[in-house]
C-alpha cells in the first residue's frame, strides 16, 4: 500500500493522518491497530500504555524518552513504548516531542484518554499533543489512538480526525461523542448492533462508511 505525503496527509499502509479508534473492551480495537500497524512500511511507534500488548506488537522495547530517541537515531523502524514509572503525560509530552522533531512515522496509541486531561485547561491537550493535532501533517506525523471512552478525549483532537474506527458501543455518553466528532447520525446508529471484531470506517467528508474487521486469533 501507498506511503509518504498524499493529499496533504502523511500516510503509511492503511493509517492515514489523525485517527481515532472508539469501542467497549474486548471488541478487537488494539488488536486492529496493531495489525494495522504492523502493516506499515516506514517508522512506527507504538505506545503501549499499560505495558500488555508485546504478543501483539513485536518490536523494540524502550521505557523512556532518552532510550526512544537513541533507537529512532540506530534506524530501528518499530519501536514499542511502555512507560514503566512516573508520570504518564510527561512521557506522553516528550513522545509528542520527539515525533515532531523526527517526522515521517505513525504513532499509534493505547488508551489514549489517558493524555487528555482538565489539568491542560480547557484544550485538555498538552502544547506537545497540540502540536501533532494541529501541526502534525507538516512534519508527516500521523496519530491513531484507541479509546473505550471517546467523550475524554479533547474536543481539538476529535474534532480534527481524518477518520474514525466505530467499534460496537452503546453507551449513550459514547455515542453523543461520536456524533459531536462529526459522525453522521445514521452512522451513529448502526454502532449499537455491530459484532465483536467488526467495525466501522468513516472518514470525514466521504460519505456512508465502509464495513471492516474479521476474527483473528490472538
Amino acid at each position: 500500500m501507498a506511503r509518504g505525503f498524499i493529499d496533504g496527509e502523511y500516510e503509511d499502509s492503511e493509517i492515514r493522518g489523525l485517527g481515532l479508534v472508539i469501542g467497549v473492551r474486548g471488541y478487537g480495537k488494539t488488536t486492529e491497530v496493531a495489525r494495522m500497524t504492523n502493516g506499515t512500511s516506514g517508522r512506527a511507534w507504538f505506545i503501549d500504555t499499560l505495558g500488555t500488548h508485546d504478543h501483539l506488537f513485536r518490536a523494540v522495547t524502550v521505557h523512556q524518552p532518552g532510550e526512544l530517541r537513541a533507537a529512532a537515531l540506530k534506524g530501528q523502524r518499530r519501536i514499542r513504548y511502555v512507560p514503566l514509572s512516573g508520570d504518564l503525560k510527561k512521557h506522553f509530552e516528550a513522545i509528542c516531542k520527539l515525533a515532531m522533531s523526527f517526522g515521517n512515522l505513525v504513532v499509534t496509541v493505547d488508551e489514549l484518554d489517558k493524555y487528555c486531561s482538565e489539568e491542560y485547561g480547557r484544550r485538555r491537550m498538552s502544547n506537545e499533543l497540540n502540536d501533532v493535532v494541529q501541526y502534525g501533517r507538516h512534519r508527516r506525523v500521523a496519530m491513531l489512538g484507541v479509546t473505550r471512552v471517546p467523550q475524554d478525549i479533547a474536543k481539538g483532537y476529535r474534532s480534527q480526525c481524518e477518520r474514525l474506527l466505530l467499534f460496537h458501543t452503546d453507551e449513550a455518553d459514547h455515542l453523543a461523542a461520536v456524533r459531536e466528532s462529526g459522525c453522521p447520525q445514521e452512522i451513529v446508529n448502526k454502532l449499537t448492533s455491530l459484532p465483536k471484531y467488526k467495525y466501522l470506517q468513516w472518514q470525514r467528508g466521504v460519505s456512508g462508511a465502509v464495513t471492516k474487521g474479521k476474527v483473528r486469533k490472538i
